[in-house]
């Protein structure tokens, strides 16, 4: 008929194949258009992309972008994000010796987008950037990272600060934490459950759980509602210390508040129960997280047979063995 498929009709085309994960499908097709001379647009390659990195194929999406600069084709600030986020998320799981290529390719991205394109990242990137380096302990970078970000015009978000805190906290470094924690304050920013569930879980981790009741308590002066991560923290560092009778003091105040513990927090307290010897105890809380509804673990498992064993109660331990 001699009729040339549209844009719109090809870009349809490519995200259908792409939804199915049928990329390689996509690319072959892309390879057949360009070949009888049609031109594809930004969204084109911008699904291409997107299909290509939900594969894990980064190397791929790279060099498609750099097809589409030789096609005069400008990549778009969505495309750059896509690549750096997956990037930055397959440096966490790459072996140590491939994971610094995954750094400078994604440093490199973003000075591509910079200065050589002059397409400014957004807030998003930068996040993704920033949580990325604090994930693996790069915290010089991260800072640098927010840095640029502000130079840009961007304003650091929640996201922002709490991955500074959790970086920081990760490098034993609760103090600064903090500083980043009061930063954010001062900035006109809320902070959310999951900023002083970091902070609290920090200061309990360096062993400063009396320090940890501050924003403990400011949590109810800024009406946010505490989850079960924030109890198991100070739980967790009760234990530690031996200090039982705090510990029922934030069990019970974790039921007034209507948070429901998890495995996490009955691991915690079943934990210290059989460490101390009170194996009955650790029964007891064993049946009573059964009955609430909390499914038991692998690692509830190993504490409840290994300190029922080491009190030389075998049969018991098989009795336990056999309700799982």
């Amino acid at each position: 008929m001699g009729l040339q498929p549209s844009t719109v009709t090809v870009n349809t085309l490519i995200k259908g194949l792409c939804i199915r994960n049928q990329v390689g499908e996509a690319l072959d097709f892309y390879d057949d258009i360009m070949a009888k001379g049609f031109q594809l647009n930004e969204v084109s390659y911008g699904t291409l992309v997107n299909g290509l990195c939900k594969l894990g194929k980064l190397r791929s999406a790279i060099k498609l972008v750099r097809k589409m600069e030789r096609h005069s084709v400008k990549p778009h600030v969505v495309i750059y994000t896509t690549i750096i986020d997956s990037l930055c998320k397959c440096g966490q799981i790459v072996e140590a010796h491939a994971f610094k290529g995954q750094w400078q390719e994604a440093n490199w991205l973003l000075h591509e987008m910079v200065l050589l394109i002059a397409i400014e990242p957004d807030v998003y990137m930068f996040n993704i950037l920033i949580g990325a380096f604090c994930k693996e302990g790069k915290i010089i970078e991260a800072e640098v990272a927010l840095g640029r970000m502000m130079k840009c015009g961007e304003i650091p978000t929640v996201v922002t600060y709490n991955s500074l805190m959790d970086g920081y906290c990760s490098m034993d470094n609760v103090n600064e934490s903090k500083e980043v924690f009061n930063k954010m304050i001062r900035s006109g920013l809320a902070p959310t459950v999951v900023s002083f569930n970091i902070l609290i879980d920090g200061l309990c981790k360096s062993n400063m759980v009396e320090e940890a009741k501050v924003p403990f308590k400011e949590m109810g002066h800024k009406s946010v509602d505490p989850n079960a991560w924030t109890y198991n923290s100070p739980i967790h560092g009760m234990c530690r210390l031996g200090k039982m009778s705090s510990v029922q003091d934030l069990v019970d105040d974790m039921h007034d508040s209507g948070v429901a513990p998890d495995v996490v927090a009955c691991n915690i307290l079943l934990n210290a129960f059989c460490k101390s010897r009170n194996i009955d105890q650790g029964i007891a809380l064993f049946q009573q997280m059964v009955a609430l509804g909390v499914q038991p673990n692998l690692r509830t498992l190993n504490i409840l047979i290994y300190g029922l064993c080491k009190g030389d109660r075998v049969n018991d331990a098989w009795e336990i063995l056999n309700t799982f």
